[in-house]
C-alpha cells in the first residue's frame, strides 16, 4: 500500500522499522509474481487482479493524513494543581 502512496524504499523502512533492502526484495517479488518489471505496473496489475482496490487505497491515504496531522493540537492542556 505505501508503495501505492508513491512512498520509496527508505520511506516505507522506516515506517515498517525494517531494512530498506529488504523493502526492494519484497516489492521485486510481487512484481515478479505479477510478471511486471515495474512499481506502477505492479499497482495497476493489482488493481485489475482486484487484490488492492481505489477504495482501500483512499482508506490508507485517509489514514496516513491523520497520523500526520494527528489531533494532539486539538488537546487542551490542563495544568496539574
Amino acid at each position: 500500500m505505501s508503495a501505492a502512496q508513491g512512498c520509496t524504499a527508505k520511506e516505507i523502512a522506516r515506517t515498517f522499522g525494517i531494512a530498506p533492502g529488504t523493502v526492494v526484495k519484497r516489492l521485486s517479488v510481487a512484481m515478479f509474481k505479477l510478471g511486471v518489471n515495474r512499481q506502477t505496473a505492479m499497482i495497476a496489475e493489482a488493481m485489475r487482479r482486484q487484490i488492492i482496490s481505489p477504495l482501500c487505497l483512499l482508506f490508507m491515504s485517509v489514514i496516513v493524513l491523520h497520523a500526520v496531522l494527528g489531533d494532539e493540537s486539538m488537546r487542551r492542556e490542563r495544568r496539574a494543581p
